[in-house]
Formats: C-alpha cells, sequence, structure tokens
C-alpha cells in the first residue's frame, strides 16, 4: 500500500515548485509537507476513520533531500510514527487535537483510524489563510489534490472534518456543497438533540462516504465539547463500543 500511495502522491504533486520543500519554504515560513501514511494494518480494520485537521503546525524540519521521491518516502515515514506515538500517549492537558483521536480510536477500530489534513502545508506554525494570496493559492490547490488522493486511496467509510469554521469557505471550495460540481448532498444537523449546527454537521461525500463537520478541539466554544461528546457516543453506539472521555 505505501508504493501505492506514494506513486499518487507524486502525481498529485507534479508541478510543486520543489523550493517550497527545501530551503526556501523557510523564506516563505512553511512547514514541511504533510503526507498522511497509511495506517500498517489497515487492510484487517473492520471500519475506515479518516480525520481531517486544519493544518500542520510545526511539521517535518528536513531541508536536504535528492529528489521528490525521497522526499515523499521520508514525508509518509515521518507522518506514520508520529502518529503511532500520538495515539499511544496519555491525553495531553487542555484542548489537544490528538486527544480526540486518542478518544477514537478508543470507539472504532483504530487499525482503520487516518489521520489527515485541510492543508499539506502550515505558515509561521499555525493556519496558512493568512499568507499571501500567491502563496495560499498554492497551498489550496495541492491540499485538495493531496485530501483528494487520500480519501480515494484509503476509501474510508466516515470521515469526520474536525477542523470548524474557520476554514469552512476552503472545505467548500474543495467539496462543493452545492453547484454543478457538488460532492456534498444529505445534510443534517442535529439541533433536535440539543446539538448546534454550528457544532456538529453531518452530510454524504460522493454519496457513499458519511461524513461529519464539527470544531477543531482547540475550539473556545462551551459547546464544542459537548459535541464532540455527542459524535463520540453516537459513533460508539452504532459502532458497538463505549465511548471514553475525548477531554
Amino acid at each position: 500500500m505505501h508504493h501505492e500511495l506514494k506513486t499518487r502522491y507524486l502525481e498529485a504533486l507534479q508541478g510543486l515548485d520543489p523550493q517550497l520543500l527545501g530551503n526556501e519554504r523557510k523564506l516563505a515560513d512553511l512547514s514541511g509537507l504533510f503526507l498522511s501514511g497509511a495506517p500498517i494494518e489497515i487492510a484487517q480494520a473492520r471500519q475506515r476513520v479518516m480525520v481531517v485537521g486544519s493544518e500542520t503546525r510545526a511539521w517535518i524540519n528536513t531541508t536536504a533531500f535528492s529528489n521528490i521521491e525521497d522526499y515523499v518516502d521520508f514525508a509518509m515515514s515521518r507522518h506514520r510514527e508520529f502518529f503511532d506515538k500520538e495515539l499511544n500517549a496519555s491525553n495531553d492537558r487542555g484542548k489537544s487535537f490528538h486527544n480526540l483521536t486518542r478518544a477514537l480510536s478508543k470507539v472504532v477500530d483504530r487499525r482503520g483510524l487516518i489521520y489527515s489534513n485541510l492543508f499539506c502545508f502550515s505558515w509561521k506554525g499555525g493556519s496558512p489563510l493568512r499568507t499571501a494570496p500567491e502563496l495560499l493559492n498554492i497551498i489550496q490547490h495541492y491540499s485538495k489534490r493531496l485530501l483528494e488522493v487520500q480519501i480515494h486511496h484509503f476509501a474510508p467509510d466516515i470521515i469526520i472534518f474536525a477542523n470548524g469554521m474557520n476554514s469552512v469557505a476552503q472545505r467548500r471550495a474543495f467539496f462543493p456543497i452545492s453547484g454543478p460540481d457538488q460532492v456534498c448532498t444529505g445534510g443534517k444537523d442535529y439541533s433536535s438533540q440539543g446539538i448546534a449546527n454550528r457544532q456538529l454537521w453531518e452530510f454524504q461525500l460522493y454519496c457513499r462516504i458519511r461524513c461529519f463537520r464539527i470544531q477543531h478541539p482547540s475550539s473556545r466554544s462551551p459547546e464544542a465539547p459537548k459535541a464532540r461528546r455527542f459524535l463520540l457516543d453516537l459513533l460508539a453506539k452504532e459502532l458497538g463500543a463505549s465511548a471514553p472521555d475525548s477531554e
């Protein structure tokens, strides 16, 4: 699976300026490139659940690489090692993103849990939405292509977009909810059960993948933890597991 995914990544990255992966990326205040690696036992998983965060924060810091193939290999291996370490760690204090992934790993089959991001680069250690428009356009272009690769390659049963409302415009640009290119359908919320639409929204992607949109775990909204708990309980009930604490 690693080789096939690597090939798809290389196809998606065609046209990317290699300088944005090397020394020049420092001048642009970019992180290294975020590329989700395949869970080793994903083929044995009962279900596949992809969690999509908002940005990469401080990712790989290598600037010396001989070719793009080696870089992609390194980035994928770095991702797998990082995510395995996070899942095996204790919960962090505060509102850590990986407190959510650790909670999910106790509800869904951990072997099929996939960690991804809406954006493939961060800027100055945070969201790229604040960078120059021309650089943001590049980031969005390749982020969309890489996410599409991951979704089609991993074939998740469920996707949780845990990137909140700040980047909703970008998510909808990647996956339109209306118009001739619409790929999101069947939207519904849980307002009748006390969960605001802003906090939790469900929809179908490509008419086959069940998706949920929640706030990023760092959200300061007092309603966000309630929505995450509701979603964990919902998945636990449907998948036959008990929901752990998410904080």
